[in-house]
């Protein structure tokens, strides 16, 4: 098992359909850990979110959100709360795709994450070959 309690950043790359969504939910089901999945689609936020609704944790919360909305709901999280969490960014190869021109806030929050010293785990079936 990979210890997540410790700041850095992790990539999970598996193919379309391997269960890396699923792994997450079981990760929180198993492990006493705050989960913000950041998703780079409202329609992802809205599927992931329905998923989420079935989990209840009196002591953890698993949220899901669109990059937008991030580094509003961190900055307004209370600081004990910041130092058990994992981000997982979902569809990471998008973030440099889009990141650039299209969406440059997927870029800002990956900065505030790192300069924040978050657990980020990347989840991708799709990475170019230069990345790996």
């Amino acid at each position: 098992m990979i210890d997540l309690k410790k700041p850095k950043a992790l990539f999970l790359l598996a193919p379309a359909g391997a269960g890396k969504t699923s792994l997450i939910f079981e990760f929180f089901q198993r492990n006493k850990r705050d989960i913000l999945m950041i998703l780079p689609l409202k329609c992802l936020e809205r599927e992931v979110t329905k998923k989420i609704e079935e989990l209840r944790s009196t002591d953890y919360f698993f949220k899901a959100l669109t990059a937008e909305k991030s580094i509003a709901f961190l900055e307004r999280l209370p600081l004990h709360k910041r130092k058990n969490l994992l981000i997982v960014l979902d569809e990471i190869h998008l973030w440099n795709l889009w990141g650039n021109d299209f969406r440059p806030v997927l870029w800002e929050s990956l900065y505030y994450f790192g300069a924040n010293q978050y657990s980020i785990l990347g989840l991708t079936a799709t990475l170019k070959e230069e990345y790996k």
